[in-house]
């Protein structure tokens, strides 16, 4: 009996082990199989994909190109200028024509524009039209002829320039999945020759696969930046220069060499992602891209909702010791010109014997936030919230500032003093008087808070401390306002659809923001048209070993539906 059981038993292991090898066998085959079809999804959407635009771009003369999928663009309104009618305008406009049709036979729906950089050192455009029939696209070049004129055409290493002897003033040439213009055909020749392998193109530039590896596939719009090469392009878009010294902003611009973004239209709207990459090699210190703790925007349960402007993040400490490091690294004088500007600063505010590693920076190690809110007169109120950690570490660095700070004397606004010459006419001067600052404290909610304000009566702002975290305000209703969502979150920032926005793009941030622009509508903006369209724009920001990544998305929001009802 004992033998038998024992071979009953024998047989029921050998049995279990067949069952555990064929779930196992299963797994692995299911596995592979799974494996393989990701595989062939991806191939096939890359064999049936438009030839990528960086395909036929030349690396060395290309300073940056934009492409955008026109059939994504029928959602948003057509009076705004990057709408699909907005768009097809603009093409009219360039051909000379009175109209573009966006539905032709010929066309595919992308659309294009690269900048090269010329012999002579200026830019110069070329624009590119994606094609699904050849023969009908020519039919249309044909359709741009003056009266009387006839499409004209040169062959070039076997392919066909067409030119026009009369009327336009571009060629035009196939490469890849594009019908290309140019006004001059030295640039055609460029791109028929990478298009055919005679040369280097974009895509196997290394900072190029850097940027486009960590951009969304198949989307809205791309844009790529050739900044290593082309650093002037920064000041030529965006004035830089004219509020931070170019002293300070060439070593930074030294380090990222290459900026590409990408947008695609979704149901929340329209997210756009960027990748800034980074020269790794120029940077001793790695641990600039290793941030241990990421934001959460703890402090947005405080922030009333609604705010003009938010923007959040988490040690400032740090990331300015980091900044400094990266300063020093490739212009010694560059950081000591930095850390001047905002010892200078803080001694503005709060006297010449505040230290600013000492008493200032270790307010900043924690989260931070600022939030702008458009008042009733038009102008605006701030709130500053500081994540503290422990209260009463931090308040002697407090109590310094305020000190500081109460030892200054300031201007108060100027007004016009009217007052009688010596002939007995009247005369006019612009003034303003020295004024003492003075403090009074009030208290709300068993919360003490501190009033700053001048000698002539006009108030400064309200200082405080609650739950663990600084505050300051230029509006008591605000900061009250912000004490009394200790007790709940309803009412805040982060129990709103804007911070719904936020969290769509949050992932594992470093920072964040966001800007109501519907309050913004009236304002000098730089870009308000290409933001006229939406009503907010939520914006992250994350470090990686080979670059910096931001996360942005415009928004729709009911506001803008409320607002077009009562129009």
């Amino acid at each position: 009996m004992t033998a038998k059981k024992t071979k009953k038993s024998t047989k029921k292991k050998k049995s279990r082990k067949k069952l555990r090898f064929k779930a196992l066998h299963g797994a692995i085959l299911a596995l592979i199989i799974i494996t393989f079809s990701l595989l062939a999804l991806f191939l096939t959407q890359k064999l049936l994909e438009p030839t990528n635009l960086a395909r036929i771009l030349p690396a060395e003369q290309t300073v940056g190109f934009v492409t955008v999928n026109t059939n994504d663009l029928s959602t948003l309104p057509e009076d705004y200028a990057y709408s699909q009618a907005g768009l097809a305008s603009t093409i009219a406009t360039y051909l000379n024509q009175e109209s573009f049709d966006l539905a032709k036979e010929w066309f595919g729906g992308a659309v294009g524009m690269a900048v090269f950089m010329g012999s002579n050192q200026e830019t110069e455009n070329i624009y590119f039209f994606e094609y699904t029939n050849r023969a009908l696209a020519v039919e249309f070049l044909e359709s741009l002829t003056a009266p009387e004129e006839e499409l004209s055409s040169v062959d070039y290493e076997g392919a066909t320039i067409y030119y026009y002897p009369l009327s336009q003033n571009f060629s035009a040439a196939f490469a890849g999945n594009y019908l290309v213009l140019a006004e001059n055909k030295d640039n055609l020749h460029l791109i028929i020759d990478t298009s055919r392998g005679n040369s280097s193109s974009l895509k196997s530039d290394s900072y190029y696969s850097t940027v486009a590896d960590n951009l969304p596939y198949n989307a809205t719009a791309v844009t790529y930046w050739n900044i290593r090469d082309y650093p002037e392009i920064i000041e030529s878009t965006i004035p830089i220069y004219e509020v931070i010294p170019e002293s300070l902003v060439s070593p930074v611009l030294a380090i990222f060499p290459a900026f590409g973004a990408a947008g695609q239209m979704t149901e929340e709207g329209f997210k756009i992602q960027t990748y800034t990459a980074v020269e790794k090699e120029l940077i001793t210190d790695s641990y600039y891209y290793h941030i241990l703790e990421k934001y959460q925007a703890r402090l947005a349960k405080y922030i009333p909702e609604e705010p003009t402007f938010f923007w959040g993040g988490l040690d400032l400490d740090s990331e300015t010791q980091r900044l400094l490091t990266i300063f020093d690294q490739f212009h010694q004088s560059a950081g000591i010109i930095l850390e001047a500007i905002l010892r200078s600063k803080a001694q503005e505010y709060f006297g010449d014997n505040i230290d600013l590693d000492y008493d200032i920076y270790p307010l900043f190690q924690y989260e931070y936030a600022l939030s702008v809110y458009e008042g009733e007169d038009g102008e605006r109120e701030y709130l500053c919230l500081l994540e503290l950690g422990d209260q009463e570490d931090k308040q002697i660095h407090i109590d310094t500032l305020k000190k500081g700070f109460l030892e200054q004397q300031i201007y108060s606004e100027p007004y016009v003093q009217t007052y009688t010459l010596e002939d007995g006419t009247e005369g006019k001067e612009i003034v303003a008087d020295l004024a003492e600052i003075l403090s009074q404290n009030i208290t709300y909610e068993d919360v003490e808070i501190t009033m700053f304000y001048l000698s002539n009566d006009e108030t400064l702002g309200y200082m405080t401390v609650f739950a663990d975290n600084f505050a300051f305000a230029t509006d008591l209703e605000i900061l009250k306002y912000s004490i009394d969502l200790m007790k709940s979150p309803d009412g805040s920032l982060s129990a709103s659809t804007d911070m719904e926005a936020i969290n769509a793009i949050m992932l594992s941030a470093d920072e964040a923001s966001y800007i109501d622009l519907s309050d913004l509508r009236d304002s000098e903006f730089w870009g308000i048209e290409f933001f006229s369209a939406w009503d907010g724009f939520s914006s992250t920001k994350n470090f990686f070993d080979d670059g910096v990544a931001t996360f942005h998305l415009l928004v729709r929001s009911q506001k803008s539906e409320v607002r077009n009802e009562n129009e």
